[in-house]
Protein backbone atom coordinates (compact mmCIF):
# COMPACT_ATOMS: atom_id res chain seq x y z
CA UNK A 1 0.00 0.00 0.00
CA UNK A 2 1.24 3.67 -0.44
CA UNK A 3 0.55 6.98 0.00
CA UNK A 4 1.71 10.22 -1.64
CA UNK A 5 2.72 13.58 0.59
CA UNK A 6 3.02 17.10 -0.63
CA UNK A 7 6.79 17.63 -1.81
CA UNK A 8 9.54 19.35 -0.12
CA UNK A 9 8.76 18.64 2.88
CA UNK A 10 10.65 16.04 5.24
CA UNK A 11 8.42 13.58 6.74
CA UNK A 12 11.06 11.71 8.65
CA UNK A 13 11.23 15.18 10.61
CA UNK A 14 7.60 14.73 10.74
CA UNK A 15 7.02 11.03 11.66
CA UNK A 16 9.40 10.37 14.15
CA UNK A 17 7.81 12.95 16.64
CA UNK A 18 5.15 10.61 17.29
CA UNK A 19 6.67 8.26 18.97
CA UNK A 20 3.83 9.04 21.82
CA UNK A 21 1.17 7.50 19.87
CA UNK A 22 -0.05 3.93 20.45
CA UNK A 23 -0.50 2.67 16.73
CA UNK A 24 2.87 5.18 15.65
CA UNK A 25 4.80 3.61 18.41
CA UNK A 26 7.79 3.04 15.94
CA UNK A 27 11.01 1.84 16.80
CA UNK A 28 14.37 1.91 14.27
CA UNK A 29 18.02 2.63 14.82
CA UNK A 30 17.84 4.06 11.65
CA UNK A 31 17.52 7.46 11.40
CA UNK A 32 15.80 7.86 8.25
CA UNK A 33 13.68 5.11 5.12
CA UNK A 34 12.67 2.06 7.23
CA UNK A 35 10.24 2.21 10.50
CA UNK A 36 9.69 -0.70 12.24
CA UNK A 37 6.84 -1.83 14.51
CA UNK A 38 6.07 -4.82 16.70
CA UNK A 39 3.04 -5.01 18.74
CA UNK A 40 3.05 -8.32 20.01
CA UNK A 41 2.55 -10.88 17.21
CA UNK A 42 1.67 -8.26 14.26
CA UNK A 43 4.56 -6.70 12.80
CA UNK A 44 4.02 -2.82 10.31
CA UNK A 45 7.02 -1.81 8.26
CA UNK A 46 7.22 1.58 7.19
CA UNK A 47 9.25 3.18 4.36
CA UNK A 48 9.91 6.76 3.23
CA UNK A 49 11.50 8.20 0.45
CA UNK A 50 10.97 11.83 -0.62
CA UNK A 51 7.77 12.56 -0.45
CA UNK A 52 5.68 8.53 -0.80
CA UNK A 53 4.74 6.42 2.24
CA UNK A 54 4.98 2.92 1.82
CA UNK A 55 3.73 0.60 4.26
CA UNK A 56 2.92 -2.94 5.12
CA UNK A 57 1.81 -5.33 8.20
CA UNK A 58 0.39 -8.21 9.00
CA UNK A 59 -2.74 -7.60 10.03
CA UNK A 60 -5.39 -5.19 8.11
CA UNK A 61 -6.95 -3.51 11.60
CA UNK A 62 -3.63 -2.40 11.73
CA UNK A 63 -3.23 -1.00 8.72
CA UNK A 64 -6.53 0.61 8.50
CA UNK A 65 -5.77 2.22 11.97
CA UNK A 66 -2.59 3.39 10.81
CA UNK A 67 -4.14 4.35 7.60
CA UNK A 68 -6.52 6.53 9.54
CA UNK A 69 -4.33 8.14 11.66
CA UNK A 70 -1.68 9.22 9.13
CA UNK A 71 -4.33 11.03 6.83
CA UNK A 72 -5.95 13.13 9.84
CA UNK A 73 -1.97 14.09 10.37
CA UNK A 74 -0.66 14.68 7.36
CA UNK A 75 -2.62 15.88 3.62
CA UNK A 76 -2.29 13.00 1.70
CA UNK A 77 -3.66 10.67 -1.22
CA UNK A 78 -4.46 6.84 -0.68
CA UNK A 79 -2.87 5.52 -4.08
CA UNK A 80 -4.17 1.90 -3.11
CA UNK A 81 -1.72 -1.19 -3.42
CA UNK A 82 1.84 -0.69 -4.28
CA UNK A 83 2.40 -1.02 -8.26
CA UNK A 84 5.63 0.89 -9.38
CA UNK A 85 8.42 2.07 -7.59
CA UNK A 86 11.57 3.37 -8.23
CA UNK A 87 11.81 1.01 -11.35
CA UNK A 88 10.00 -1.78 -9.57
CA UNK A 89 6.28 -3.13 -10.35
CA UNK A 90 5.12 -4.78 -7.83
CA UNK A 91 2.22 -7.40 -8.56
CA UNK A 92 0.23 -8.63 -5.21
CA UNK A 93 -2.29 -11.56 -6.05
CA UNK A 94 -2.64 -14.99 -4.06
CA UNK A 95 -1.08 -14.23 -1.25
CA UNK A 96 2.50 -13.73 -2.67
CA UNK A 97 4.55 -10.94 -4.26
CA UNK A 98 5.71 -10.52 -7.61
CA UNK A 99 8.59 -7.61 -8.35
CA UNK A 100 9.71 -6.59 -11.72
CA UNK A 101 11.55 -4.46 -14.10
CA UNK A 102 10.16 -5.05 -17.30
CA UNK A 103 9.11 -1.33 -17.57
CA UNK A 104 12.23 -0.33 -16.48
CA UNK A 105 14.36 -2.36 -18.94
CA UNK A 106 11.87 -1.76 -21.53
CA UNK A 107 12.52 2.42 -20.32
CA UNK A 108 16.61 1.68 -20.54
CA UNK A 109 16.61 -0.06 -24.65
CA UNK A 110 14.66 3.18 -25.77
CA UNK A 111 16.79 5.62 -24.48
CA UNK A 112 19.54 3.69 -25.78
CA UNK A 113 17.86 3.32 -29.14
CA UNK A 114 18.01 -0.49 -28.56
CA UNK A 115 14.62 -1.58 -28.19
CA UNK A 116 14.16 -2.98 -31.57
CA UNK A 117 16.89 -5.03 -31.66
CA UNK A 118 17.29 -8.44 -32.16
CA UNK A 119 16.85 -10.69 -29.30
CA UNK A 120 20.09 -13.09 -27.86
CA UNK A 121 19.93 -16.54 -26.73
CA UNK A 122 22.43 -15.77 -23.70
CA UNK A 123 23.65 -11.88 -22.24
CA UNK A 124 26.90 -12.55 -23.61
CA UNK A 125 29.04 -13.88 -25.86
CA UNK A 126 30.80 -16.68 -24.01
CA UNK A 127 33.66 -16.83 -26.50
CA UNK A 128 34.70 -13.18 -26.38
CA UNK A 129 37.00 -11.67 -23.59
CA UNK A 130 36.75 -8.03 -22.73
CA UNK A 131 40.21 -6.35 -22.37
CA UNK A 132 41.24 -2.50 -22.13
CA UNK A 133 43.04 -2.42 -25.08
CA UNK A 134 39.87 -3.45 -26.91
CA UNK A 135 38.30 -0.06 -26.41
CA UNK A 136 37.86 2.78 -28.98
CA UNK A 137 39.33 5.87 -28.17
CA UNK A 138 36.28 7.69 -29.58
CA UNK A 139 34.03 5.67 -27.53
CA UNK A 140 32.11 8.25 -24.61
CA UNK A 141 33.16 6.66 -21.35
CA UNK A 142 30.69 8.93 -19.43
CA UNK A 143 28.14 7.12 -21.67
CA UNK A 144 29.34 3.80 -21.09
CA UNK A 145 29.47 4.16 -17.09
CA UNK A 146 26.74 5.34 -17.30
CA UNK A 147 24.66 2.00 -19.13
CA UNK A 148 26.35 0.32 -16.98
CA UNK A 149 25.34 1.53 -13.71
CA UNK A 150 21.41 1.22 -14.94
CA UNK A 151 22.16 -1.76 -16.05
CA UNK A 152 23.20 -2.91 -12.64
CA UNK A 153 20.43 -1.67 -11.22
CA UNK A 154 18.28 -4.25 -13.25
CA UNK A 155 19.98 -7.32 -11.31
CA UNK A 156 17.52 -6.76 -8.57
CA UNK A 157 15.62 -8.95 -10.69
CA UNK A 158 17.27 -10.06 -13.12
CA UNK A 159 19.97 -12.42 -12.04
CA UNK A 160 20.50 -14.01 -15.11
CA UNK A 161 22.27 -10.99 -16.37
CA UNK A 162 24.60 -10.70 -13.35
CA UNK A 163 27.69 -12.39 -14.96
CA UNK A 164 27.70 -10.48 -17.67
CA UNK A 165 26.75 -7.24 -16.16
CA UNK A 166 29.95 -8.20 -13.98
CA UNK A 167 32.04 -8.35 -16.90
CA UNK A 168 31.41 -5.59 -18.67
CA UNK A 169 31.38 -3.25 -15.57
CA UNK A 170 34.78 -4.58 -14.20
CA UNK A 171 37.00 -2.95 -17.11
CA UNK A 172 36.41 -0.22 -15.00
CA UNK A 173 37.10 -1.52 -11.19
CA UNK A 174 40.31 0.09 -9.98
CA UNK A 175 41.97 -0.94 -6.74
CA UNK A 176 44.88 0.47 -4.98
CA UNK A 177 47.20 -0.35 -1.96
CA UNK A 178 49.76 1.11 0.00
CA UNK A 179 51.47 1.22 3.39
CA UNK A 180 53.98 3.11 5.94
CA UNK A 181 56.69 1.07 6.45
CA UNK A 182 57.71 1.18 9.89
CA UNK A 183 55.50 3.87 10.57
CA UNK A 184 54.84 3.14 14.26
CA UNK A 185 58.08 4.09 16.48
CA UNK A 186 56.66 2.01 19.41
CA UNK A 187 56.72 -1.73 17.74
CA UNK A 188 58.19 -0.58 13.90
CA UNK A 189 54.58 -2.01 12.77
CA UNK A 190 53.51 -1.42 9.52
CA UNK A 191 49.98 0.12 8.44
CA UNK A 192 48.42 -1.10 5.39
CA UNK A 193 45.75 1.07 3.33
CA UNK A 194 43.67 0.01 0.14
CA UNK A 195 40.95 1.06 -2.05
CA UNK A 196 38.92 -0.13 -4.38
CA UNK A 197 36.47 2.40 -7.10
CA UNK A 198 33.92 1.54 -9.50
CA UNK A 199 34.47 4.39 -12.02
CA UNK A 200 34.35 7.52 -10.22
CA UNK A 201 33.10 5.89 -7.05
CA UNK A 202 35.07 4.72 -4.26
CA UNK A 203 32.69 1.35 -2.84
CA UNK A 204 35.28 -0.06 -0.30
CA UNK A 205 38.38 1.01 1.31
CA UNK A 206 40.52 -0.03 4.33
CA UNK A 207 43.01 1.04 6.68
CA UNK A 208 44.60 -1.11 9.17
CA UNK A 209 48.10 -1.51 10.73
CA UNK A 210 49.67 -5.06 10.39
CA UNK A 211 49.52 -7.55 13.36
CA UNK A 212 53.48 -8.74 12.59
CA UNK A 213 56.93 -6.41 12.57
CA UNK A 214 57.78 -6.56 8.67
CA UNK A 215 61.94 -6.26 8.51
CA UNK A 216 61.41 -5.76 4.42
CA UNK A 217 59.88 -3.09 2.44
CA UNK A 218 58.99 -5.89 -0.23
CA UNK A 219 57.51 -7.90 3.10
CA UNK A 220 55.32 -5.16 4.02
CA UNK A 221 54.28 -4.65 0.05
CA UNK A 222 53.09 -8.40 -0.29
CA UNK A 223 50.99 -8.18 3.04
CA UNK A 224 49.16 -4.71 2.03
CA UNK A 225 48.51 -6.43 -1.23
CA UNK A 226 47.34 -9.56 0.48
CA UNK A 227 44.88 -7.70 2.35
CA UNK A 228 43.13 -6.13 -0.56
CA UNK A 229 42.68 -9.36 -1.94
Amino acid sequence: MGNSKKKCLCLNLKVTPLKGRRIMSIDSERLYMVFTKLPGPDILLLCLYIDDIIYMGSSIEMLSEFKDIMVKIFEMSYLGRLRYFLGLEVRQFNGALFVTQTKYAKDLLKRDGMLHSKDAISPMNINEKLQLEDCSGSADSSRYKRLVGRILYLTHTKLDIMYAVGMVSSLWLVGFTDNDWGGSRDDRRSTSGWTFSLGSVVIAWCSKKQPITALLNTEVAYISATSAA
